[in-house]
């Protein structure tokens, strides 16, 4: 199993009181499944991926990747997860304004492992989202759907076993959001396993398994 998710539950307090997003969910992952979360803004779905990603401690509830609690790994194991294992998009770019769309695109890489950065596979990844013509731009430059792909292209430099991708298709007119998909599903063929939280119901037609939150 390469993602398995135990009863993981996490609260806040709203208004004096406390609040669950994520309250006993299960969920699993094999290589190569294609995951889909739906539900309502505001339901939890972002709170589990941030759960999921380790960005987040859960109040109770494991997350293993490859059988290994994520929240029992070490600082530097948790690096390598968040920076080698999984790729996690964010529904913000996050992109670094003073740096190009190229240096963007291999920013994580370039941080994180000692080899050259793959300028080949950068040039692969742009011409595959589109945005081949945007490497010397800077992201003032662009437009939302465009900075949405640099993202995109920059979390799967490093060809992560998992990608983790919240609202993805947000901001991408109809055809950038069909390629989004195509790329997704390829990956899953490739035996990358992919998990989004959206509200495109065209990701529940490809999907494997589609998780729905509701309220609590």
């Amino acid at each position: 199993m390469l993602l398995e998710i135990q009863n993981l539950t996490k609260s806040f307090t709203r208004n004096g009181a406390p609040f669950f997003p994520v309250k006993d969910v299960n969920l699993t992952a094999e290589a190569g499944q294609f995951i889909s979360i739906s539900g309502h803004s505001g339901c939890g779905k972002s709170t589990l991926l941030n759960l999921m990603t380790g960005m987040l401690t859960p109040d109770a509830g494991i997350v293993a990747f490859d059988g290994e609690n994520v929240f029992d790994m070490s600082t530097n194991r948790l690096a390598a997860y968040l920076n080698q294992d999984i790729a996690y998009i964010m529904q913000g770019d996050g992109l670094l304004h003073s740096l190009s769309v190229r240096d963007n695109i291999a920013l994580v890489h370039a941080i994180h492992h000692h080899e050259d950065v793959p300028h080949e596979r950068i040039i692969q990844l742009a011409q595959s989202l589109g945005i081949e013509k945007l490497l010397a731009s800077y992201p003032s430059q662009l437009s939302g759907g465009e900075t949405k792909r640099v993202a995109i292209a920059r979390a799967l430099l490093n060809q992560p076993k998992l990608i983790v991708a919240d609202e993805p298709t947000c901001n991408l007119d109809p055809r950038n959001g069909e390629n989004i998909l195509e790329i997704f599903k390829n990956l899953c063929d490739d035996g990358t396993a992919v998990i989004v939280s959206t509200h495109d119901r065209r990701f529940s037609a490809i999907t494997d398994y589609e998780y729905v939150f509701e309220d609590h």
